[in-house]
C-alpha cells in the first residue's frame, strides 16, 4: 500500500502468504472502459449488510456496466447493464411495493437517469462503439439493477448467462419480451474448462484476454469476469466482481492485506437529495486525513480485527446460497491480494473518485497507482470522523 508521505505502511499483523492464482500466459488483452449507468440506490445498511458498524447506517450506490473491446477480434461485449428507466417492467411484481423512486418511504429508493443505449448511441461517435456494435451482453446476474433494457439492442446482440439461471428464473423474475428475438447462451458447466484463483473458468474469446467465471453464492448462475488489461512488460487484471460483494468492506480487510498501521483516506460521503428522483447521490469530498489503524480496528471494526473483513457473508435471503456466497468472496479476497489485480465490484462508489470512467479506458491502472489508492477508499463510509473524534484523525500533509 502507498501510504503518508509515499512510504509503505507496515500492517498491525503479519500478512499471510497470498496464495497464487494460475492465470494463463496470454498476450491478448482488451480494452476495459466502466460505464456509470445513471442508476443509484439507497436503503438501510442493516437490509443488506451485517453486523452493523458505526456511522454506516445507510447505503447509497451507484451500478456500473464495463465495456469490454477485444481490437485484435473486433468485438465489443458488455457487462452488465445497470439498471433500466421503466424500472418497474423488469422488476418482479412482488417487490414493486418495497421500490420507489418518488421519496417515499419504501425501503429501497432507485433513481435512474438513462438506459445504457442512450449512454453508448449518444457519445458522438468518440469510440466509435454504439450499441449496433455490441456483440454480446453477460448479465453478472438477473437482478434487475443488472440486466437493464435488453430490448433496445438489436436482435443480433447476444445474452450471454450463467449456469441454470434461465431455468431459475425465466417468467418468475425475467421476462419473455426481454428475450425475444434473441440467442441466449447459457453456459453450461463444462464449459468452464479452467480454474483461476478458484473460479471455474471460461476463456471468451479464445486468447486469454478475458474469462468469464462462475461466482456462485449471490444468485443462481452468478458470473464474474477477469479481463487482461496488459500484457507487457507483464500481464495486469481487472477482475470484474458483479454482486459477489455489495460492499469492499465484505472482503476488506483480510489475512492478505490487514488494516495498516496508517490509513489515509478522502473523507467523503454519498448522499441523496431531498428529491430522490431530481437528485441521484453525489459525491461529497471534504479533505483528505490520515487516521491510526489501530484505532478504526479497536473503535470501529465490529469484529475488533486487523485481517477480519468489516462485514459477514450475508446470509440467506439476501443470498442464494450463504456457503456458496463465503467461498466466492474468500476467493475475491486472494484477487484483490495480488498487486497486479484491480477488483471493481458493481456498486463500489469509490471507484468514481479514482477510475477514469467512459469514454476513457482503465488499462494503465497499475501504472498509475489507481489499486492503492482505492483500497481503503471504502472507509469514508463509516463516517471516520463521527465514530473516532477529531483527536484521532490528522490532516493529510500534501
Amino acid at each position: 500500500m502507498i501510504m503518508a508521505n509515499s512510504e509503505p505502511s507496515v500492517p498491525l499483523e503479519v500478512p499471510r502468504a497470498v496464495p497464487h492464482l494460475d492465470i494463463p500466459v496470454a498476450s491478448a488483452t482488451v480494452d476495459v472502459r466502466v460505464i456509470n449507468t445513471t442508476s443509484y440506490q439507497k436503503t438501510k445498511t442493516e437490509n443488506l449488510l451485517n453486523p452493523p458498524v458505526a456511522g454506516h447506517d445507510t447505503l447509497c450506490f451507484p451500478s456500473y456496466a464495463f465495456l469490454i473491446t477485444n481490437h485484435n477480434q473486433g468485438a465489443n461485449i458488455l457487462f452488465d447493464l445497470g439498471m433500466r428507466k421503466d424500472w418497474r417492467t423488469a422488476c418482479p411484481p412482488a417487490l414493486t411495493p418495497y421500490i420507489s423512486d418518488n421519496g417515499s418511504s419504501a425501503p429501497l429508493q432507485v433513481c435512474i437517469e438513462k438506459d445504457i443505449v442512450d449512454i453508448l448511441d449518444t457519445d458522438q461517435g468518440q469510440t466509435g462503439i454504439t450499441s449496433h456494435d455490441i456483440d454480446a451482453v453477460i448479465w453478472s446476474h438477473h437482478h434487475f439493477d443488472h440486466r437493464g433494457d435488453m430490448t433496445r439492442f438489436p436482435a443480433q446482440t447476444k445474452l450471454i448467462v450463467g449456469p441454470g439461471l434461465m431455468n431459475e428464473y425465466l417468467n418468475s423474475e425475467i421476462h419473455e419480451s426481454e428475450l425475444k428475438g434473441r440467442e441466449v447462451i447459457e453456459l453450461t458447466k463444462t464449459e468452464f474448462s479452467r480454474e483461476i484463483g478458484g473460479y471455474p473458468a471460461h476463456d471468451a474469446f479464445g486468447d486469454g484476454s478475458f474469462y468469464i467465471m462462475s461466482c456462485p453464492g449471490h444468485t443462481v448462475g452468478h458470473l464474474c469476469a477477469l479481463a487482461r488489461t496488459t500484457s507487457s512488460p507483464t500481464s495486469t487484471f481487472a477482475l470484474l466482481g458483479g454482486d459477489c460483494a455489495y460492499h469492499c468492506g465484505e472482503f476488506r480487510p483480510s489475512p492478505y492485506i490487514p488494516l495498516p498501521q496508517q490509513i489515509p483516506f478522502k473523507s467523503t460521503t454519498w448522499a441523496f437529495g431531498k428529491e430522490v428522483k431530481a437528485a441521484p447521490p453525489v459525491l461529497k469530498s471534504r479533505k483528505l486525513l490520515m487516521c491510526a489503524g489501530d484505532l478504526v480496528r479497536d473503535a470501529v471494526h465490529p469484529h475488533r480485527s486487523a485481517i477480519e473483513p468489516f462485514y459477514d457473508t450475508p446470509h440467506e435471503p439476501v443470498v442464494r446460497n450463504h456457503a456458496d456466497a463465503c467461498d466466492s468472496i474468500a476467493k475475491m479476497e486472494v484477487f484483490d491480494a495480488h498487486d497486479d489485480v484491480l477488483v471493481c465490484i458493481s456498486h463500489d462508489p469509490a471507484l468514481m473518485s479514482v477510475l477514469p470512467f467512459y469514454l476513457y479506458t482503465l488499462n494503465d491502472w497499475h501504472r498509475k497507482g489507481y489499486k492503492q489508492k482505492l483500497h481503503w477508499e471504502f472507509l469514508h463510509d463509516f463516517d471516520l470522523e463521527r465514530s473516532l473524534g477529531s483527536p484521532p484523525l490528522k490532516q493529510r500533509s500534501r
